[in-house]
């Protein structure tokens, strides 16, 4: 294929350049003399051929943002996404440009695992059984999990900060039940973010429910008749006791198995199927 007033034959031919196309009736196909003449990419002076890129500032998207032999590649380093304003770093793993790789990058919040963008969320602010949308907000040793209830029948109740089960102190030290009171239950899981663990759950109840507890909720004003009042509004994971014998004054719990389902300074009360944590 000739360049600029080289002989083709007549018309456009097979295997002529898609850039610049070739005119019609003409007997050469010429090359371009700008970007402009070119359907995508730029004109490459030296070939007078259209290619993807003569330098990075050429490439326009942040999953390819580096220019190498005229073709758009992935990044290497932070230079390579020098030309984008909001997504200068590189992140090495996807070859991509982006906003944040860490919270380190965001002034102490946290970097969406997916999106790789600043939220407004602190790091490692949120306690186990606290509600959560990210694993990195949560205390170390301790995942973001979605949790799931099943009285009166099986429902998602949302996702809480959760202990993984081979956290030190204060975490489980590897064994969930008197270790991790209350989180009594090992459970296989996956957390919000992909990273699979086995973490120490609640046996008996919600997070809604125990973060409650030993505290008056309007509705519990009658213990023992307004259970409904205390916990998760779908589900049947509240207690409305009083809070002791001489006081008497109505105070929202959950119910136990035993007392490795109460917090530390609570127990299981004895008798029947209507056992709670005390105050």
């Amino acid at each position: 294929m000739g360049g600029r007033g080289g002989g083709a034959g007549s018309g456009a031919s097979a295997g002529a350049p898609s850039w610049p196309e070739c005119i019609e009736e003409e007997t050469s196909c010429p090359g371009c003399e700008t970007s402009a003449d070119c359907a995508g990419g730029v004109c490459d002076p030296t070939t007078e051929q259209c290619v993807a890129c003569l330098e990075n500032a050429d490439c326009a998207e942040v999953a390819a943002p580096r220019c190498e032999s005229n073709v758009c590649k992935g990044c290497l380093d932070a230079d390579d996404c020098a030309h984008f304003e909001d997504e200068a770093l590189c992140d090495p793993e996807s070859g991509a440009c982006v906003a944040c790789r860490g919270s380190e990058d965001c002034d102490g919040n946290v970097c969406h695992p997916h999106t790789k963008t600043c939220t407004d969320l602190p790091v490692r602010q949120k306690h186990a059984c606290e509600p959560c949308q990210h694993d990195a907000e949560c205390q170390e040793g301790q995942l973001c999990v979605e949790t799931t209830y099943d009285d009166p029948s099986t429902g998602v109740v949302g996702a809480f900060c959760l202990w993984r089960r081979d956290a030190p102190l204060p975490g489980p030290q590897g064994t969930c039940g008197p270790n991790s009171r209350p989180y009594a239950r090992a459970a296989e899981v996956v957390s919000v973010d992909g990273e699979a663990a086995i973490v120490c759950r609640l046996r008996t109840t919600t997070c809604t429910a125990l973060l409650q507890h030993s505290s008056p909720v309007e509705g519990c004003e009658t213990p023992f008749m307004d259970d409904a009042a205390c916990g998760h509004p779908d589900f049947n994971d509240g207690r409305c006791r009083f809070n002791d014998d001489i006081e008497k004054l109505p105070r929202c719990t959950y119910p136990c198995l035993g007392n490795e389902d109460c917090q530390a300074g609570s127990s299981c009360t004895a008798g029947g199927s209507n056992r709670y944590c005390n105050f």
